[in-house]
């Protein structure tokens, strides 16, 4: 891992804000654009593009978790130029709208798509999909929250949202025939309420072929300055 693609991630964090170009990123990284966009997808598993979606669709979470700023103003804070356009990629991320999520942050309920039993989009009968998440040391996953992203496009609206209790262990079928991201993010097991960035996460991206079945390990680690961040609103959140 080089600290050219932590620098320029960095940099994301501290000037999403702003118009932040491919040229910009790779200036940073002291890379040349074509190097950097190979080298950051290989060591965040997601493009200089979508890493920086992600980055200011967290900033936005968080300034909306923690102060009363209206939202158009948040959604220039972040480098939105239109609130419309910010307001649906917002909602489509999330799972809740801008107004929505400050509220469930701040405890209000609201309903979301998790769920124990999941109901799949565009059922293929046929294809399944089972899985094991693997914390650290080999110690049981106590709770953890699984989502299933088209590979195309893993920040659209997720096609499962699975809560995993069982040990780690998890079941799927219906999934259609494709390349599929799995993003899996777990509480620590001392208190549900600590911050995200406390969170361990773990991905895997599989193709799942036409009446196949296949299985899947997805390791679980402490998040770093690579992990992309955590959009879906959680049900304890």
């Amino acid at each position: 891992m080089s600290d050219h693609i932590a620098n320029s991630i960095h940099y994301m964090w501290e000037n999403c804000g702003q118009q932040i170009s491919l040229d910009n990123l790779a200036d940073v990284a002291k890379y040349s654009k074509y190097y950097f966009v190979r080298r950051f997808h290989v060591e965040t598993r997601c493009s200089p593009v979508r890493f920086l979606s992600a980055v200011r669709m967290a900033r936005s979470k968080y300034m909306l978790a923690t102060t009363s700023t209206n939202v158009s103003d948040i959604a220039h804070a972040v480098g939105y130029l239109s609130y419309g356009t910010f307001t649906s990629r917002f909602t489509e991320s999330v799972g809740l709208s801008p107004a929505q999520y400050r509220r469930h942050a701040r405890g209000e309920e609201f309903p979301l798509r998790w769920s124990r039993s999941p109901a799949i989009k565009a059922p293929a009968p046929g294809t399944s999909l089972t899985g094991r998440l693997v914390e650290p040391c080999g110690a049981p996953v106590r709770l953890a929250y699984l989502s299933i992203f088209s590979a195309a496009n893993p920040l659209s609206s997720a096609a499962a949202l699975v809560i995993v209790a069982n040990q780690g262990s998890f079941t799927l079928t219906g999934l259609t025939p494709g390349k599929w991201v799995a993003r899996a993010i777990t509480p620590p097991a001392t208190s549900d309420s600590r911050p995200l960035r406390d969170y361990r996460a773990g991905s895997c991206e599989f193709q799942l072929d036409t009446r196949a079945h296949l299985d899947i390990t997805i390791p679980l680690a402490e998040r770093t300055i690579r992990t992309p961040p955590f959009l879906l609103a959680l049900p304890d959140r």
